[in-house]
């Protein structure tokens, strides 16, 4: 009964000898604990480069170019990576990629299915581990997560170069190719999740383009998008320019509920 409550004592302590996961993975001496730590750190950098791996394999899916027309007559054609979910801009409408054999026996979705569950059964073993309020070892978990995430956090940020097309297209061709690079700025668009898309967009592009890239390129609905910059709301007929954009400014994404609010 002993034991048992002190199994149970749910606060922070710096016991040795007590079992980490296993019965049999039970530090019996420090030189043995301090091991134990290492180790909790290496499955947590293991976990961080799973995560890494999946959303690469998911995003690695070759980019198709197509032309995209905004439901107004008088705007251009445009061309934009289309990804998963090929969305209208200007329309709530959406089109998603269908249920099929052959989109479940793609070797990628399999691949990305084991890791699925290799990264959730490192994930909620973690959790038990951090459950056990051992200080050593819980902080030896976030030094794995810190490690990790150090190496492969900058491997996470997407760049891609858009071809967006101004509207005044006569007048993008008048001013030559000499002009051709001032006419561009660099935006980095960071989503709640933190990972960032880069853009190089002309300072004439509307932002419901940038928009309907985003959503694109990330899966998500460009009806749910809020893009914020400076603290207030971007509008759709906004452009870099009326927004007095400079390079490498940041729009900060906000995405809600469909048929609700923030």
């Amino acid at each position: 009964m002993m034991g048992m409550k002190m199994m149970m004592e749910m606060y922070f302590h710096f016991r040795v000898g007590e079992p980490i996961l296993f019965r049999e993975w039970t530090p019996k001496d420090n030189t043995g604990y301090v091991f134990s730590c290492i180790g909790i750190a290496a499955i947590a950098i293991v976990l961080e480069i799973l995560k890494f791996g999946r959303t690469k394999l998911i995003t690695s899916k070759p980019l198709k170019t197509t032309n995209v027309c905004n439901c107004s007559a008088t705007d251009e054609s445009w061309e934009i990576p289309e990804i998963r979910r090929p969305l209208t801009v200007g329309s709530n409408s959406q089109s998603i990629v269908p249920f099929t054999k052959k989109s479940i026996s793609d070797w990628k979705h399999i691949i990305s299915s084991a890791l699925f569950f290799a990264q959730n059964l490192i994930d909620y073993s973690l959790m038990l581990v951090a459950m056990t309020y051992n200080v050593p070892i819980f902080l030896s978990l976030l030094a794995g997560h810190t490690i990790g995430y150090f190496f492969v956090g900058p491997m996470m940020t997407f760049e891609e170069t858009q071809n967006i097309i101004m509207a005044d297209d006569a007048a993008a061709q008048a001013g030559g190719q000499a002009n051709d690079n001032a006419e561009y700025i660099k935006i980095k668009v960071v989503g709640q999740d933190s990972n960032e898309v880069h853009f190089r967009v002309k300072f004439g592009t509307s932002m419901a383009k940038l928009k309907k890239s985003y959503a694109d390129r990330t899966g998500v609905s460009v009806a749910s998008l809020r893009f914020l910059f400076d603290g207030r709301r971007i509008n759709d007929d906004d452009t870099p320019k009326s927004l007095e954009m400079e390079d490498d400014d940041v729009i900060e994404v906000y995405q809600e509920q469909l048929g609700g609010g923030f």
